[in-house]
């Protein structure tokens, strides 16, 4: 099943994971997005997401605490938003911790409306500003509850 997801990034500029994600402190490379499916079978792991796949030049991880760092030695560290970058993402957008699926969603729909290029389609290379405005946005109606808005992310230019 990784394999098959795996092959299908490379046919998309943007790749979107709306789903769960276990991260590990023991084994930092067994962190994994977790896919449908078989639970024995169904995981994107760090170990997976390797270099030469051709990857989306955005991938947006909805899943939780996908942004969160895990210790691999005391000056380095790794997770699955780094996995992303490190095998060609241009652009990750993450979380630290976990997100409520209507919060994220809410989210995610302004970042999508922020990055519309003039006719259609999405300008990627607004991912960076198109998160941060649609953060501003949700910290100004949302000022003493941080939970909802500092938890994103972006890697990338």
């Amino acid at each position: 099943m990784p394999a098959a997801v795996l092959r299908a990034l490379g046919a998309h500029d943007v790749v979107h994971f709306a789903c769960h994600a276990v991260g590990s402190s023991d084994d930092p490379f067994t962190g994994h997005l977790v896919l449908a499916g078989p639970p024995e079978t169904a995981r994107l792991s760090v170990a997976d997401i390797r270099w030469p796949p051709v990857l989306g030049e955005l991938v947006v991880l909805t899943a939780c605490g996908t942004g969160h760092p895990y210790v691999i030695a005391p000056e380095e560290s790794t997770n699955l938003t780094a996995a992303f970058h490190r095998a060609g993402s241009r652009h990750v957008i993450a979380t630290l911790w976990p997100v409520t699926e209507l919060a994220e969603s809410k989210i995610a729909e302004d970042v999508y409306r922020n990055m519309a290029g003039p006719e259609g389609g999405l300008d990627v290379s607004r991912a960076a500003s198109g998160l941060r405005d649609a953060l501003l946005r949700k910290r100004a109606a949302y000022p003493l509850n941080p939970l909802l808005w500092a938890n994103h992310v972006h890697v990338g230019p």
